[in-house]
């Protein structure tokens, strides 16, 4: 691991804390639409591959939404939709629901390299 010290105050420093931030919003971002790929892949036992490429990651600027583009179905297969339980046994498969937690688990760690990139190069 890289050691960091010295000061952090250089005139650049808020374009560099601001780009360094996104990028690791961009990694977090990736590693969640990755995630509901292999997910997919997991629990479809017949995928046509329709859904999985109306899955998208979207930057918004601030944030990042990773959503199904509208597709009709997709509330269904989220378990969300006023057709799952009680009217069919089928209660969805929490994709996105799982998806969340599990990276919610493991931002710090996909975020640590950038967060100690943007560190040595405000200390350069």
């Amino acid at each position: 691991m890289a050691e960091v010290h010295g000061t952090f105050f250089s005139p650049g420093e808020p374009f560099v804390v601001k780009a360094y931030l996104h990028k690791a919003q961009d990694r977090i971002a990736n590693e969640a639409e990755r995630r509901v790929h292999i997910l997919q892949h997991q629990y479809f036992r017949r995928p046509t591959g329709y859904y999985e490429r109306h899955i998208v990651n979207r930057d918004m600027g601030y944030q990042h939404v990773i959503h199904d583009s509208g597709v009709i179905y997709g509330p269904w297969l989220e378990g969300v939709g006023s057709r799952n339980f009680p009217v069919t046994r089928f209660k969805g498969y929490s994709i996105m629901r799982k998806t969340t937690r599990m990276v919610q688990d493991r931002a710090e760690s996909i975020a640590a390299p950038v967060i100690r990139e943007m560190c040595e190069a405000l200390n350069a």
